[in-house]
Protein backbone atom coordinates (compact mmCIF):
# COMPACT_ATOMS: atom_id res chain seq x y z
CA UNK A 1 0.00 0.00 0.00
CA UNK A 2 1.49 3.52 -0.97
CA UNK A 3 2.07 5.96 1.48
CA UNK A 4 0.76 8.87 -0.53
CA UNK A 5 -1.97 8.76 -3.44
CA UNK A 6 -0.11 9.57 -6.42
CA UNK A 7 0.09 13.37 -7.81
CA UNK A 8 -1.90 13.86 -11.09
CA UNK A 9 -1.90 16.23 -13.81
CA UNK A 10 -4.16 19.23 -12.93
CA UNK A 11 -4.00 18.85 -9.35
CA UNK A 12 -3.23 21.88 -7.42
CA UNK A 13 0.07 21.64 -4.51
CA UNK A 14 1.86 24.42 -2.32
CA UNK A 15 5.46 24.57 -1.99
CA UNK A 16 7.19 26.06 0.79
CA UNK A 17 10.66 27.12 0.67
CA UNK A 18 12.73 27.42 3.89
CA UNK A 19 14.65 30.38 2.95
CA UNK A 20 12.68 31.89 5.53
CA UNK A 21 15.39 30.86 8.26
CA UNK A 22 18.11 32.48 6.48
CA UNK A 23 16.32 35.91 6.49
CA UNK A 24 13.92 36.20 9.00
CA UNK A 25 10.70 36.44 6.37
CA UNK A 26 7.59 35.34 7.45
CA UNK A 27 6.09 31.87 6.58
CA UNK A 28 4.80 31.45 2.87
CA UNK A 29 3.96 29.26 0.49
CA UNK A 30 3.24 29.51 -3.55
CA UNK A 31 0.77 27.70 -5.56
CA UNK A 32 1.58 24.97 -7.89
CA UNK A 33 0.39 22.90 -10.71
CA UNK A 34 1.25 19.44 -11.40
CA UNK A 35 1.95 19.23 -15.63
CA UNK A 36 3.14 15.70 -15.69
CA UNK A 37 3.10 12.75 -12.97
CA UNK A 38 4.02 9.33 -14.02
CA UNK A 39 4.58 6.18 -11.74
CA UNK A 40 7.82 7.40 -10.16
CA UNK A 41 7.80 11.70 -10.48
CA UNK A 42 5.51 13.90 -10.94
CA UNK A 43 6.25 17.67 -11.75
CA UNK A 44 4.97 20.88 -10.74
CA UNK A 45 4.89 24.64 -12.16
CA UNK A 46 4.31 27.87 -10.56
CA UNK A 47 0.52 28.70 -10.97
CA UNK A 48 1.93 32.11 -11.87
CA UNK A 49 4.24 30.76 -14.39
CA UNK A 50 1.73 28.41 -16.26
CA UNK A 51 1.68 30.39 -19.85
CA UNK A 52 5.40 30.87 -20.15
CA UNK A 53 6.89 28.76 -22.76
CA UNK A 54 9.54 26.87 -20.89
CA UNK A 55 8.82 27.22 -16.80
CA UNK A 56 11.06 25.87 -14.51
CA UNK A 57 9.55 22.73 -12.86
CA UNK A 58 10.06 20.88 -9.91
CA UNK A 59 10.58 17.66 -9.36
CA UNK A 60 8.53 15.71 -6.73
CA UNK A 61 9.00 12.02 -5.89
CA UNK A 62 5.54 10.37 -6.12
CA UNK A 63 6.48 8.04 -3.21
CA UNK A 64 8.45 10.11 -0.60
CA UNK A 65 6.98 13.30 -1.90
CA UNK A 66 10.51 15.01 -1.55
CA UNK A 67 11.36 17.84 -3.85
CA UNK A 68 14.03 16.88 -5.98
CA UNK A 69 15.37 20.21 -7.27
CA UNK A 70 15.41 21.05 -3.68
CA UNK A 71 18.58 21.46 -1.27
CA UNK A 72 20.45 24.07 -3.85
CA UNK A 73 22.44 26.16 -1.99
CA UNK A 74 21.18 25.17 1.46
CA UNK A 75 17.55 25.90 0.75
CA UNK A 76 15.08 23.30 1.39
CA UNK A 77 11.43 22.86 0.08
CA UNK A 78 8.33 21.47 1.92
CA UNK A 79 5.53 19.77 0.43
CA UNK A 80 2.08 20.77 1.42
CA UNK A 81 -1.19 19.39 0.24
CA UNK A 82 -3.67 22.01 0.92
CA UNK A 83 -2.77 25.78 1.92
CA UNK A 84 -4.91 24.91 4.76
CA UNK A 85 -2.44 22.70 6.18
CA UNK A 86 0.58 24.52 5.56
CA UNK A 87 -1.70 27.40 8.16
CA UNK A 88 -2.43 24.65 10.20
CA UNK A 89 1.56 24.21 10.82
CA UNK A 90 2.15 27.76 10.95
CA UNK A 91 -0.57 28.25 14.01
CA UNK A 92 0.56 25.30 16.11
CA UNK A 93 4.59 26.46 15.85
CA UNK A 94 4.03 30.33 16.77
CA UNK A 95 0.94 28.42 19.71
CA UNK A 96 3.78 26.38 20.67
CA UNK A 97 6.61 29.14 20.69
CA UNK A 98 3.90 31.37 22.51
CA UNK A 99 3.07 28.77 25.60
CA UNK A 100 6.78 28.06 25.87
CA UNK A 101 7.16 31.34 26.43
CA UNK A 102 4.57 31.28 29.11
CA UNK A 103 5.81 28.76 30.89
CA UNK A 104 9.58 30.08 30.86
CA UNK A 105 8.51 32.86 32.77
CA UNK A 106 6.09 30.94 35.11
CA UNK A 107 8.98 28.77 36.14
CA UNK A 108 11.45 31.57 36.66
CA UNK A 109 9.42 33.10 39.05
CA UNK A 110 9.04 29.63 41.15
CA UNK A 111 10.66 29.54 44.15
CA UNK A 112 13.07 26.01 44.86
CA UNK A 113 9.94 24.37 46.88
CA UNK A 114 7.55 25.10 43.56
CA UNK A 115 9.70 23.89 41.26
CA UNK A 116 10.49 20.56 43.42
CA UNK A 117 6.41 20.24 43.43
CA UNK A 118 6.36 20.72 40.02
CA UNK A 119 8.54 18.09 39.22
CA UNK A 120 7.03 15.51 41.54
CA UNK A 121 8.69 16.44 45.09
CA UNK A 122 12.45 16.22 45.97
CA UNK A 123 14.81 14.92 43.22
CA UNK A 124 17.95 13.87 44.74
Amino acid sequence: MAKYEKLEVGQRIWIESIWYFYTNRDRSVREYEIVEANRNSAYAVRVDNLGKDKPYRERIDQRTRKIKSAGSFGIGEIFWDSKEAFEADVKRVNDTEIAREKAIKKVNKMSLEQLQELLGGDNR
